[in-house]
């Protein structure tokens, strides 16, 4: 199962945590402990080794994966079972019955002492998104997951190891990331000159840790190494950006040249991959100074279909009305102005479209890529785009939804709630 990211801000702090143009590697089946008291993990995960049965007697078996539901490793915890799936995105944990059913998450609550290779423990919580628990964490190299369950004061225990991460068996779903802003970095943002509406004005981007150390360790997500977002606080305006590291590699400072049209208060959302931090979202204020920005209300759109240029596109939700923190599907439909269906969408960041959503409280975010495989350069798509997300909240989200078409890119924006 592929999924999606979310991160809080430090200081002035989405660099859409972009995390995860996945690329299609064999990956090595995590493996599952199980005890009746969480084992910690004080030492660097081995190579996968054969797992421990179970310490209660009435499930003394070995962990199994046939039967699974979402293509993981199931085994017996008590009177329950749990299904861990390694992703690119993290761990997801489910709760099963005896029957391996999912069973509803609520007053469920978890955590995890994570292990990855080279790296110190560290604790992480697991949040209930939909159907699972989700572990935000990297699954590079060899890891080991030390899993605690509470359901209504009962514990539930598992460890889980692999090397590298899986997309799951029989599942092909979309990368779904939740992504929270971050507490860790903070963007020192530069310009010159005066920002005036209509004017080039070129910025600065250099970021720092909550230590003040400047962040150089960049790495390439989705084909660039900065994922940057311009939006207007009442998310009618939106320009998703890639400014240029230093070439020099002295300093991880990024430039840009950005011309508004409108002025009014925007948010600054950086998404980045650093080796040290992982993936990182930052948030940060910024005023466009001038007249005639006012704040424009969200109003949820019910026409659904719409042209833009030479395309038509017809956006449809699975299930209608959308559930908060409930899995949903948003199909696209795409045809050339006329209605011919299109074919030949043209991958662009290395997929063959990105959706970016951003609640109206402008500080919780999601992401998500298509359906289907890895888009490769000579690919093409349509005239169907399907992506998997999950809105975390109620409230009215806007998504931005992103494709490439003979060379031209393609920014077709909806308003949706989920209830």
């Amino acid at each position: 199962m592929r999924r999606f990211k979310i991160f809080p801000a430090y200081g002035l702090a989405f660099g859409l945590a972009l995390s995860g143009c996945d690329k299609k590697e064999t990956p090595t089946p995590a493996k599952v402990e199980t005890s009746a008291a969480a084992k910690g993990v004080d030492e660097a995960p081995k190579a996968p080794k054969a797992p421990v049965t179970a310490a209660d007697p009435h499930h003394a078996h070995m962990p199994h994966e046939h039967g699974s539901p979402h293509g993981g490793t199931v085994v017996p915890s008590g009177e329950y079972h749990l299904e861990g799936v390694p992703t690119k995105v993290g761990l997801l944990v489910f709760l099963l019955d005896e029957n391996e059913k999912e069973l509803p998450l609520t007053g469920v609550t978890g955590s995890m002492t994570f292990l990855a290779e080279g790296k110190p423990p560290a604790e992480v919580a697991l949040e209930a998104m939909g159907n699972h628990l989700h572990g935000h964490v990297t699954l590079d190299g060899k890891w080991s997951a030390a899993v605690t369950i509470d359901k209504g004061g009962e514990k539930l225990v598992a460890r889980f190891e692999g090397d590298g991460a899986s997309v799951g068996k029989g599942h092909d779903h979309g990368v779904h990331e939740h992504l929270a802003l971050s507490q860790e970095v903070r963007l020192e943002l530069t310009h010159e000159g005066v920002i005036e509406v209509g004017k080039p004005v070129a910025f600065g981007f250099r970021y720092v840790d909550k230590d003040g150390q400047e962040i150089k360790d960049f790495e390439v997500v989705h084909e660039e190494k900065l994922h940057l977002f311009f939006v207007s606080d009442d998310l009618a305006q939106y320009d998703h950006v890639h400014p240029v590291l230093d070439a020099t590699g002295a300093t991880g400072r990024f430039t840009h040249t950005q011309t508004f049209t409108v002025p009014g208060q925007y948010s600054v959302y950086s998404d980045f991959k650093s080796a040290r931090l992982g993936a990182t979202l930052v948030k940060t204020p910024l005023t466009v100074p001038g007249t005639g920005g006012e704040m424009k209300p969200l109003v949820v759109d019910t026409v659904m279909e719409r042209v833009e240029g030479e395309l038509k596109v017809k956006l449809e939700t699975t299930p209608s009305p959308i559930e908060a923190n409930g899995d949903v599907m948003l199909k696209y439909t795409i045809a050339t102005a006329s209605g011919e269906p299109v074919t030949d969408l043209e991958p662009y960041l290395g997929a063959m479209g990105h959706l970016f959503i951003i609640h109206e409280d402008l500080v919780t975010l999601a992401h998500s890529h298509p359906k289907g495989p890895e888009a490769t350069k000579d690919m093409r798509g349509g005239p169907v785009v399907e992506f998997h997300t999950i809105l975390p909240k109620a409230g009215k989200y806007k998504a931005w939804a992103q494709f490439q078409h003979k060379g031209k890119l393609y920014t077709m924006p909806w308003i949706v709630e989920a209830k």
